[in-house]
């Protein structure tokens, strides 16, 4: 019954993300009615992806099935993805039907188009059970639906520049992932991840590392890796409307960090450090270090920035880079020979997903406040912006907890994920040495973020 229920409900809520896609645009000549019928839109197909994330979350086993030529795959961890963007996508939607009214002079036929698209291509990225077909399609949905809205601006000068950047890179990411898959020896395709781990098995440990090394790169990309995404992610951050802005940096760039824990966690036929298919101890420690020079270095690099979106969208890649590092730092830990640093690796990973959810929140909520600031006054320069705390005190409110929260201050909610996260790196202790030095530099960064914000 419950695997019945989960079909109808997803399938249900891309066919109104569909509709809406397809409907609503021809409404655009009334901008206000449709922004509300997007937002109508967003709260039903919304209200169907909560309701899989509950049942996927409280009812136990994982819901595999067939629907449009496609193998889709439910479970707790695709659950919690789909709340949260079924959450983000509703309130960037209830902000767009008085914000776009920022733009008199575009048409709103684009945007209304590729928005409910670009949340069901990012809702099929987390459920679709395959990493060819199925993976092509929702991949292909998210990333073409968002070049549209990055690029909603196409007659300012660099607009289109930086959005076609965007779609470049994203593009090779998705080639990497396929790539990886052509050499794992899956060449069916639509197989499905388990088929896939079975055929990587009989591969031999050198297509292995080729495997996870191409979808490292390829989810590494769309989750702004050092240096990767330098490449692409302050540009098109900065450049899209303020509510893409929110979702592009609170959900688009989650999906890369679900890509790589189902890889890493979920499609391990062997793991040790003494020659079989894949080692953990390695790849562990080769994300954790990503991860610890991603959260610097995109951390120092926001606070060089005036442009206030750009500063988000550089501390979108400092933050992401906490859970990268939690990430390696679990697989790491998963794989010695300790219980007790094995335990440690359960916190690593709760502390990655935790941030997961904090940072979509937080930092939606900064993108949005700072659209706010440039609804009201034009101006995205922080160095002419000031004293705006008596005339929008509501923004100013909003904005202080969310810098409150990304800067891990206590008691908000960034506090509890940073600290999780921290914790299980410094209590590693003597056992793993660079683990406690990459969690010192993680906790000194974190004051970085608080002078920067």
């Amino acid at each position: 019954m419950n695997d019945i229920l989960i079909h109808n409900l997803l399938l249900g809520a891309l066919a109104i993300y569909l509709v809406t896609a397809l409907a609503v645009p021809l409404m655009a000549g009334k901008r206000k009615l449709a922004g509300y019928m997007n937002l109508l839109g967003s709260l039903a197909a919304g209200a169907f992806l909560t309701a899989i994330s509950y049942f996927s979350i409280t009812g136990g086993a994982p819901v595999e099935f067939h629907a449009l030529g496609v193998v889709f795959l439910v479970d707790a961890f695709s659950g919690f993805f789909l709340a949260i963007i079924a959450f983000m996508a509703v309130l960037s939607a209830l902000y767009s039907v008085q914000y776009m009214e920022h733009y008199p002079e575009y048409s709103l036929r684009s945007y209304y188009l590729a928005f409910p698209l670009f949340i069901m291509g990012m809702a099929g990225v987390v459920t679709v059970d395959d990493l060819t077909i199925g993976f092509t399609a929702s991949w292909q949905l998210m990333t073409i639906a968002s070049y549209l809205l990055v690029r909603f601006e196409y007659r300012k000068p660099g607009i289109v520049k930086n959005a076609n950047k965007y779609l470049v890179l994203m593009e090779i990411a998705w080639l990497a992932v396929i790539g990886g898959v052509m050499l794992s020896g899956a060449t069916k395709l639509g197989a499905s991840l388990h088929d896939i781990t079975a055929a990587l098995a009989e591969a031999g440990p050198v297509a292995a590392a080729l495997f996870y090394g191409l979808l490292l790169f390829g989810f590494g990309m769309k989750a702004g890796v050092f240096p990767l995404g330098q490449l692409w992610l302050p540009d098109a951050h900065s450049i899209a409307p303020s509510p893409i802005s929110a979702l592009l940096s609170g959900v688009m760039l989650k999906t890369g960090i679900y890509g790589i824990i189902r890889t890493f966690f979920w499609m391990v036929p062997g793991a040790d450090s003494s020659g079989q298919v894949m080692n953990g101890l390695l790849w562990g420690g080769i994300i954790a270090s990503f991860g610890v020079v991603t959260l610097f270095i995109g951390t120092v690099q926001s606070m060089k920035q005036s442009d206030g979106k750009k500063l988000l969208a550089y501390s979108s890649i400092g933050q992401l880079g906490y859970i990268i590092f939690a990430i390696g730092a679990s697989l790491f830990l998963l794989h010695t020979d300790s219980e007790s640093l094995q335990l440690l690796a359960l916190v690593a990973i709760l502390g990655a997903v935790y941030h997961v959810l904090n940072h979509a929140i937080f930092k939606g909520l900064l993108f949005l406040t700072s659209g706010s600031v440039l609804y009201a006054t034009g101006i995205k320069d922080l160095n002419r912006l000031g004293g705006l705390l008596k005339l929008m005190p509501v923004s100013a409110v909003a904005a202080g907890i969310a810098s409150l929260s990304i800067a891990g201050v206590p008691p908000f909610s960034g506090f509890s994920s940073k600290w999780t996260i921290i914790s299980s790196s410094l209590l590693a202790g003597s056992e793993v040495v660079f683990l406690v030095i990459f969690g010192i530099i993680a906790l000194f960064t974190s004051a970085i973020t608080l002078s920067c914000y």
